[in-house]
């Protein structure tokens, strides 16, 4: 008759094991998110100071009333030179000319280096962003710096190969450019965003326009690149203006596509072509039927271009797209065959659920941008 009484005592006791560990946990949690308050409170305090202090320096300093080694001075701790790496970084983006100049010098104190170089090493991501954007400002000629971004290129978070992409591009080495380049766009999981920012980097950190060029064009014709990657690259083609890249570009959008299972290439390929070449791709599109496309946005790309480059062959094309399930690919393919003679008999072709967009876009007069 015992054993249920001691049976009853255990589970009390395990019982009472638990709140005493859940009052302790709550105990514990309280004492830190306190003392990471008071901590956070007392950073921004010093933050604050440290920015009254340093901000008027630094102005002082591109007014030319003080010296590198006088504003070397004032930065006595950490919250010093955060504070004023954080002024000067996006001073230097906002600056042109000498004043811009002066402040990348300002980066070269030892007192910067040796608190980033420091942070290159750090444990938590964030720290290590910082430190990669700032020897993206600086130039670098420290070899062991070198292969510190090197290695970060590979970390498992995007955003540190992200930034150790952007450092390594400020180098004045050629080679090293071009490698950081070919290792970034290895990545699988870059976003198409990061991927245009590294190129428009790339570009404009080289001396030599028609090497960097040459060297873009590389990546697009690397079957070990992502497809997902190689889109945004053609994609900012125009805007950097490599017109000169159209013919070898037009050779390479003839042929097979590889490594493109969602046609995110192809659909890039039609949309740079309609922003800077001239060249008739159609009888590609032909071949390729980009109108049947299983994706929305190469059937879009392909009604852009015919809209942009109407010709009467293209109506019953334009004509099937004017009846795709995908609202914009109808509005802008609709658009499109107001230039055609077959305008007045369109709703004979057009479906009846789309008849009031077809009203829309002819009273618009094919602005497809206010009919939205």
């Amino acid at each position: 008759m015992q054993t249920p009484l001691l049976f009853d005592e255990a589970i009390i006791g395990i019982i009472w094991g638990v709140i005493i560990v859940l009052f302790l946990l709550f105990i514990i949690i309280t004492l830190y998110a306190l003392i990471k308050r008071r901590l956070l409170a007392y950073w921004q305090k010093r933050l604050d100071i440290a920015e009254n202090t340093i901000l008027p320096k630094i102005y002082e300093y591109i007014d030319g009333e003080i010296t590198e080694e006088q504003f070397d001075r004032f930065l006595k701790n950490r919250f010093d030179i955060i504070t004023a790496f954080g002024n000067i970084n996006e001073m230097i983006d906002n600056l042109k000319g000498d004043e811009k100049n002066r402040l990348r010098e300002l980066l070269d104190l030892p007192r910067f280096k040796k608190f980033y170089l420091k942070k290159l090493n750090s444990s938590r991501t964030v720290q290590i962003a910082k430190a990669c954007m700032y020897f993206e400002k600086k130039n670098i000629t420290d070899a062991a710096v070198i292969r510190k971004l090197q290695k970060l290129q590979h970390h498992s978070y995007n955003v540190i190969g992200y930034s150790a992409t952007l450092a390594l591009l400020n180098t004045d080495n050629q080679r090293l450019r071009e490698n950081a380049l070919k290792t970034f766009l290895l990545r699988s999981n870059n976003s198409s965003l990061t991927v245009s920012d590294i190129i428009y980097k790339f570009y404009s950190e080289c001396d030599t326009k028609q090497e960097a060029a040459e060297a873009i064009f590389e990546q697009i014709t690397d079957d070990q690149i992502p497809g997902k990657h190689i889109a945004p690259i053609i994609t900012m083609l125009p805007e950097l203006g490599l017109y000169g890249l159209a013919t070898p570009l037009y050779e390479l959008f003839r042929k097979p596509i590889e490594n493109d299972d969602s046609d995110l290439i192809l659909a890039a390929f039609i949309r740079g072509f309609n922003h800077f070449s001239t060249i008739d791709i159609f009888p590609v599109l032909k071949e390729k039927e980009t109108w049947s496309s299983p994706f929305d946005y190469v059937r879009l790309e392909t009604a852009n271009w015919m809209k942009d480059r109407y010709r009467p062959e293209f109506d019953d094309i334009l004509i099937r797209l004017a009846n795709d399930p995908d609202k914009e690919v109808r509005i802008v393919s609709q658009a499109a065959l107001l230039q055609s003679d077959q305008a007045k008999n369109a709703l004979s072709f057009l479906e009846e659920k789309y008849a009031e967009e077809w009203k829309g876009i002819k009273e618009s007069g094919g602005r497809i941008a206010e009919y939205h």
